[in-house]
């Protein structure tokens, strides 16, 4: 009976939160028939992410490619009982990583812009 009584109480709260809010839900509802209104006159549009996916693709390939090859700059050392090395990065190969890291993102955000 309780889990009821709560049930219905938070009916009427979610209730009252629709009806307080409902400019706001007006507000929203226009925005999107104006924004399908917009897509439906303007259907190159939809092309859009479909290009900059197939852009980003390629680059993103590249960048793991060449991320392998910055992973191994570097001394290997080998421990005993192990197939895998453990790489010894330098300061300068770390900065180098984390620059490119950062090239990553910008070129995808930049192929993204245009």
């Amino acid at each position: 009976m309780g889990g009821a009584i709560f049930a219905w109480v938070l009916a009427f709260l979610y209730l009252c939160f629709i009806v307080c809010c409902w400019k706001n839900i007006s507000l929203g509802a226009s925005i999107l028939e104006a924004a399908s209104d917009f897509v439906t006159s303007n259907i190159r549009v939809l092309w859009l992410p479909i290009v900059s996916y197939l852009f980003c693709v390629p680059f993103v390939c590249y960048w793991v490619v060449t991320a392998v090859y910055l992973y191994s700059i570097g001394e290997p050392e080998f421990e005993d009982m192990s197939f895998v090395a453990n790489i010894k990065w330098t300061d300068q190969t770390r900065y180098m990583i984390w620059f490119f890291v950062f090239g990553l993102c910008w070129s995808i955000a930049f192929i993204i812009c245009v």
